[in-house]
C-alpha cells in the first residue's frame, strides 16, 4: 500500500506546495518507508512509499523519464516483466527493477493503450509534460482508491478522502445521493462519496485533465479478458479452468522483495491460497489468524488444521477485549466517511501482528463475489433473468 497525491492549480495560486506537504503528512500510514515530492509551476505531485518491489532508491517516486513524463503510482503490475521486454526491444533502457518505471515508459511509448496491456491493481497519475496534461487511471476492480475534486479550476487528488478534503479548501457537506445509496446497499454509488464536491474515479476508468484549458474528461477502458462474453464450457472444464486461473493469480502475486504472508481464516478461499502459496515458495509462509474468545465466532480450529498440513508459520492473534474508543477513532480517521464492514475492527487487530513479520499478505477477499457466496446471490440471479421487468426498480435490488 502506497499513497499518491496531487495539487494542480492556476498559475496565480502559490500554496500548492504547502498543500501537498499536508496531504503527505496525512497519508503517512500508507507509506512509512519514504516520501517524495515534485513541485514545478502549478503542478505538485507527492508519493508515500511502502517498498515492495525494488527496495533501492531507484524505485522511489515521483519518478521521471527525461523531460517527458512523471508518475506517482500506487499498486502493483503483475506482468511488468513481460512489458519490460517489449520496451527493451524498442530501445528503452531502465534504471530500476520496479514496475513503476515500466508503467511510466509504457505510457510514453503506447499512450493510454498501456491500460490494455497491464495486469494488476492500481491507481496512478502521470503528468505528461509535453502535452501539459494529467493522465490518471484506476484498475478494473477499483481495488486502489482515487479521490479527487475540481473546484475553481484547481484539481486535487489523493489515495485518501481526508487529504483530498483538506487540500480542496472546502467545508464538506453531505451528499445525500451518495449517503442514501450507502444506507440502502452498504456502499457508495460508483463515483460518489459521502460528501459533495469529493468524487472517486470509477473502477476501470481513466481521467484526463488538460492543465491549460482546465477541462476534465473521464473515459471507461476495456481490457481483453472482459471482452470475451459468455464462454460455452462444461462443468468439468470450468473446474479445471478455475483451478488454473487461481494458480496463475496466486503465482503472479508472489512477486515481492519483502517477506510474504497470508490471512488464514480456515475457510475454503484462504486455505486454497495458502496451499498454492506453499507450492510456489521455498521458504515458510507466515500465516495469520484471528481467534475469538466466543466460540460462536472463533474459526481458528479450522485454520490450525490447515496449518498442520502445510509448511507455514502459524501466528494466532487472540482478540479479547478491544478498546473500541481508540480503535474506532483510528478507523474513522482512515476511512473518512461511513464504512459498513464491521470486520475491519478485528482485522485491524490482526494487522498489528502482521506488520512485525510480513509487509505483504494475501487474503481470500473476492471469492464470494466471483462464486456467489453472498446471501443475496439468488436474488441477483433472479433479477438477471427478468432484467427488463426490473430496470425501473434496480435501486431496490
Amino acid at each position: 500500500m502506497c499513497g499518491i497525491a496531487g495539487v494542480i492549480q492556476t498559475s496565480s495560486s502559490k500554496d500548492g506546495g504547502k498543500k501537498i506537504d499536508l496531504m503527505l503528512e496525512l497519508m503517512e500510514n500508507r507509506g512509512p518507508d519514504s516520501m517524495g515530492i515534485y513541485k514545478s509551476g502549478c503542478v505538485n505531485l507527492g508519493h508515500r512509499r511502502l517498498s515492495i518491489v525494488d527496495l533501492s532508491n531507484m524505485g522511489k517516486q515521483p519518478m521521471t523519464f527525461k523531460n517527458r513524463a512523471i508518475i506517482v503510482f500506487n499498486g502493483e503490475i503483475y506482468n511488468f516483466k513481460k512489458i519490460k521486454k517489449k520496451l527493451i526491444n524498442k530501445g528503452y533502457k531502465f534504471k530500476s527493477h520496479s514496475d513503476t518505471e515500466v508503467l511510466l515508459l509504457g505510457y510514453v511509448e503506447f499512450g493510454k493503450d498501456i491500460l490494455k496491456m497491464i495486469d494488476g491493481f492500481y491507481s496512478f497519475c502521470i503528468f505528461d509534460i509535453r502535452n501539459n496534461k494529467l493522465f490518471c487511471a484506476r484498475d478494473p476492480f477499483g481495488k486502489k482508491p482515487f479521490y479527487y475534486s475540481l473546484i475553481n479550476n484547481e484539481f486535487v487528488f489523493s489515495s485518501g478522502i481526508e487529504p483530498t478534503i483538506k487540500a480542496s479548501n472546502i467545508r464538506p457537506t453531505v451528499n445525500y445521493d451518495g449517503l442514501s445509496h450507502y444506507l440502502l446497499k452498504g456502499y457508495y454509488e460508483p463515483g460518489l462519496t459521502a460528501y459533495n464536491d469529493i468524487l472517486t474515479l470509477k473502477a476501470g476508468c481513466y481521467l484526463e485533465f488538460d492543465i491549460d484549458s482546465k477541462v476534465l474528461e473521464i473515459h471507461k477502458f476495456n481490457i481483453p479478458v472482459f471482452d470475451q462474453g459468455k464462454i460455452d464450457i462444461d462443468a468439468d472444464s470450468s473446474v479445471e479452468l478455475s483451478e488454473n486461473l487461481l494458480r496463475k493469480a496466486v503465482k503472479n502475486r508472489l512477486l515481492s522483495d519483502v517477506p510474504l504472508g497470508i490471512l488464514l481464516s480456515g475457510g475454503v478461499d484462504s486455505s486454497l491460497i495458502a496451499l498454492l502459496m506453499a507450492e510456489n515458495t521455498k521458504e515458510k509462509i507466515n500465516a495469520f489468524t484471528i481467534s475469538f474468545e466466543d466460540e460462536v465466532f472463533d474459526e481458528s480450529i479450522y485454520s490450525k488444521k490447515i496449518a498442520e498440513k502445510l509448511p507455514i508459520n502459524h501466528v494466532i492473534n487472540k482478540v479479547g477485549h478491544v478498546d473500541l474508543q481508540l480503535t474506532l477513532a483510528k478507523l474513522v480517521k482512515v476511512y473518512g466517511e461511513p464504512f459498513g464492514d464491521t470486520s475491519t475492527i478485528p482485522t485491524y487487530q490482526v494487522f498489528k501482528s502482521v506488520r512485525k513479520k510480513s509487509k505483504v499478505v494475501l487474503t481470500g477477499d473476492g471469492s464470494d463475489e466471483v462464486f456467489g457466496g453472498y446471501i443475496g446471490t439468488d436474488l441477483y440471479l433472479f433479477r438477471d433473468k427478468f432484467q427488463h421487468f426490473f430496470k425501473h426498480l434496480s435501486f431496490l435490488l
